[in-house]
């Protein structure tokens, strides 16, 4: 009887408008978040499983109407004629809405997945991250079930929803060291490197579990103690409790993120005389960084390619959205080089241009950026304008020099300068001016490459820069600066 009732609920519940909504939500909405970016295994499998808690929610509410639903009026005198009791029906619901949500969860994550094969992923796939996220989704299930036999009422359900979004985010997960991570079903979004993620996977997945146990155990509890039931919550109290204080990481500090920094394997390639060295899994992308280093290479003189920095890729730094960072100020060449993001479906623009940037900086002996790769130019331009006015050393002034033109062009090549694109060094419209003046003429190339070791002279001036390059002089005086870039 349990069976053909079970099976009963599975179909009505395969053909439920809600979670094949939330469903189809899940799937656009992760699309959405990785249209942009190349995949990243190590973080879009936690994506994946993020977005399965969309169905999870879902799943929480319609597992809270099924529980309720012998509880309204006329119901429980009409279940009392049937032989199945009102725990054999409590038992059908978890099993038909934990089995159904898993499933649409399950097609959900694999269908994204699959879908970013052509988008050149790298790093590494785990597979455990996809089995948390399906733990979430029957956790969701069955906690809807408990929640609707010891709280029947109907706002119950979404207040849950509610309070589990609420405390992810209110829980610092885009911080190395946040041990209250561990604890949420999945952790919220964020760039660390593997080996510093806030839990196993592993571990944690067999954590949900045995959480989704012990819910399921409780909600039983609502027809009486049977020593089934509390060997169901002891099991899972005893399995779950354990894992949490052994796999709950110590908060990271500034000399264990310095030390993985530094250790971590790398593999090198060389590209037309610049190499590239990136974490280990992340070799595929090394063609994507040659794209916006190669322009910049063939537009310089061929004894002066040297110069250019080894393009090293870096980890994140263990703060996001913010400059309070545990990273100390960046010095060349470590900074030089992409971190664990990479723009597609044209947002590569953006990156191929800061990578351009942050090379030619370091060949100009131009300071490094007070920022890392993956915060926003805009931030950098803020900081170094505030920065000329006060005290800071790491910034300086390029504007009026005659090599700053050459170092926009170069940029050029590439993609359009922004207001801060040579890491620490300030520079203004005009030199910006003279730049595309200079793209746009004729035997460019040519000219910067006979002019070569004078134009890149700190003491070399714009307007001298100008005659040598054949470019007419700008009609408004250069700015100068009592902190000039040497």
């Amino acid at each position: 009887m349990n069976g053909s009732l079970t099976l009963f609920e599975v179909k009505r519940l395969l053909r439920n408008p809600f979670l094949l909504g939330s469903g189809a939500v899940a799937l656009g909405w992760l699309t959405v978040q990785t249209w942009a970016i190349v995949p990243d295994w190590s973080l879009v499998t936690i994506g994946a499983a993020t977005g399965g808690l969309i169905v999870g929610a879902t799943a929480l509410v319609v597992a809270h109407v099924i529980s309720t639903r012998e509880r309204r009026g006329g119901m429980p005198e009409l279940l009392a004629t049937l032989p199945a009791q009102g725990a054999a029906r409590a038992r059908a619901a978890m099993w038909s809405v934990g089995l159904v949500t898993t499933f649409y969860a399950g097609v959900v994550m694999v269908l994204h997945l699959v879908s970013l094969l052509p988008g050149i992923p790298a790093g590494r796939l785990d597979v455990f991250e996809v089995l948390s996220g399906l733990a979430a989704v029957l956790l969701a299930s069955v906690g809807g079930v408990a929640l609707g036999r010891w709280l029947p009422s109907p706002v119950a359900g979404p207040v849950a929803v509610f309070v589990v979004l609420l405390t992810t985010q209110l829980v610092d997960t885009r911080r190395y060291g946040s041990s209250l991570a561990w604890l949420l079903p999945v952790p919220g979004a964020h760039v660390q490197p593997v080996g510093l993620l806030p839990r196993s996977s592993a571990e944690h997945a067999v954590y949900l579990l045995a959480l989704a146990a012990l819910v399921a155990s409780i909600a039983m509890l609502r027809d009486g103690a049977h020593w089934r039931r509390m060997g169901g919550v002891l099991a899972g109290v005893g399995v779950a409790i354990p894992i949490a204080v052994v796999s709950i990481p110590p908060d990271y500090s500034p000399r264990t993120y310095e030390k993985y920094a530094a250790s971590a394997a790398r593999s090198c390639r060389t590209l037309a005389s610049v190499k590239y060295c990136a974490l280990s899994s992340y070799e595929p992308w090394i063609p994507l960084w040659a794209d916006a280093i190669t322009p910049i290479v063939n537009a310089m003189p061929p004894d002066a390619r040297g110069d250019l920095p080894e393009i090293r890729q870096q980890l994140a730094p263990p703060s996001v959205g913010g400059i309070d960072t545990f990273r100390s100020p960046p010095e060349w060449p470590r900074v030089t080089g992409p971190e664990l993001r990479w723009g597609r479906n044209g947002a590569e623009s953006a990156f191929r241009g800061r990578l351009a940037g942050l090379a030619v900086a370091a060949a100009f002996r131009f300071p490094a950026p007070l920022v890392p790769f993956s915060e926003s130019e805009r931030l950098n331009s803020v900081l170094l304008k505030a920065s000329l006015t006060g005290s800071d050393g790491r910034v300086c002034d390029a504007r009026g020099q005659g090599r700053t033109i050459v170092a926009l062009w170069l940029v050029m090549q590439v993609s359009e300068p922004g207001t801060a694109t040579l890491g620490g060094a300030y520079y203004g419209r005009q030199e910006l001016d003279y730049a595309r003046r200079l793209d746009q003429a004729p035997r460019a190339r040519e000219r910067v490459h006979r002019h070569w070791n004078t134009l890149l002279l700190p003491e070399t001036t714009v307007e001298q820069a100008a005659s040598l390059l054949g470019l007419p002089e700008a009609s408004d005086p250069p700015m100068r600066s009592a902190r000039p870039c040497g």
